[in-house]
């Protein structure tokens, strides 16, 4: 850009293919720049403010960590484990998350500060989470309508139900909803909500150890999100195995996973001797679950990228069905 005081029409030009990557629209663009700006400072601070710009960043950052993930080197990442292991990954697990059932059960769920336990009771907070239980629940029709497959009502296994948000809406799709999960306050919290909501078609169950899928009865659909990716991947990939072989012919699971993270790795021996975060979150690969899923006689009938981890890149929906 030039070098003196003013706004020149190079400045606006150079400016625009700088930061917006094209040219002015016009002429008269050009010299309402120069007029409405006393010199390049003012002119620079408009354009990098400019929702074009900060989209373009965006999206270029977002492009970029994609394309990042697609190439990639392939990090370790333990899916199995041995029952002796298998029980100390999952006794971890259940400490943290029933002394988040205790503590934080809303926040944990949907982490943001409005949700706190010193702020959920605040009337307009606590509908704004149980509505979005709604918001999680209309996946089911979106995959049905986008595949041509929809379920048709019967029994829903329900993982990682928490304090019954998305579960409420479940019970308007379903039969019969089993909410499961790991955290007794969570569960009673969701018992508790179901009564005060009149809901009668939902069975809550504390899934203490991996043994208890076993006990399951057949189910017609399964769904899950913002629950596996808690849970270190060789629990993941056993908890998805057990309950696959829960669907009936032709039942259908609708879950969530992340199934990439820049620099994720996994080792149970090395992650049980670190001391427990608050809060944790891991990797289950992708091609390990599609893996578990035709181990198990599904198939994917749809597979979209989605938002559920942040700004971690890398969560998948994955939606799929058994085999007749």
């Amino acid at each position: 850009m030039s070098n003196d005081g003013g706004l020149t029409e190079e400045d606006v030009v150079e400016g625009y293919r700088v930061f917006l990557e094209r040219a002015p629209e016009s002429a008269e663009v050009i010299a309402l720049h120069r007029a409405g700006h006393p010199n390049r400072a003012s002119f620079l601070h408009a354009m990098t403010h400019a929702a074009e710009f900060t989209n373009r960043v965006a999206g270029l950052a977002v492009r970029q960590a994609l394309h990042g993930q697609l190439i990639a080197p392939v990090e370790t990442i333990q899916h199995d484990a041995p029952p002796e292991t298998m029980t100390r990954l999952l006794d971890r697990i259940r400490r943290q998350w029933t002394h988040l059932g205790d503590t934080e059960p809303h926040w944990s769920v949907l982490t943001a500060d409005r949700f706190k336990a010193n702020q959920i009771n605040d009337p307009a907070n606590l509908a704004e989470f149980h509505a979005s239980g709604e918001r999680e629940a209309r996946l089911i029709d979106l995959f049905g309508a986008r595949t041509g497959v929809s379920h048709h009502g019967g029994v829903c296994i329900e993982l990682g139900c928490g304090v019954g948000r998305v579960t409420r809406r479940l019970a308007d799709r379903f039969d019969k909803v089993i909410a499961l999960d790991i955290s007794p306050g969570n569960l009673a919290l969701c018992r508790a909500f179901m009564d005060q909501e009149g809901v009668t078609n939902v069975e809550t169950r504390l899934m203490q150890g991996l043994e208890d899928f076993d006990d399951l009865p057949e189910a017609d659909f399964f769904f899950t999100a913002i629950t596996l990716q808690h849970n270190p991947p060789p629990v993941q990939k056993l908890i998805l195995r057990k309950i696959f072989q829960r669907l009936k012919p032709n039942g259908l699971a609708l879950f969530q996973i992340l199934g990439e993270a820049a620099g994720y790795s996994f080792e149970a021996e090395s992650y049980l001797s670190t001391p427990p975060p608050a809060m944790e979150m891991h990797v289950l690969r992708r091609a390990a679950a599609l893996a578990e899923m035709r181990d198990q006689g599904l198939y994917p009938l749809d597979v979209v990228a989605d938002a559920h981890t942040g700004d971690i890149i890398g969560s998948v929906t994955i939606y799929g069905q058994k085999t007749a």
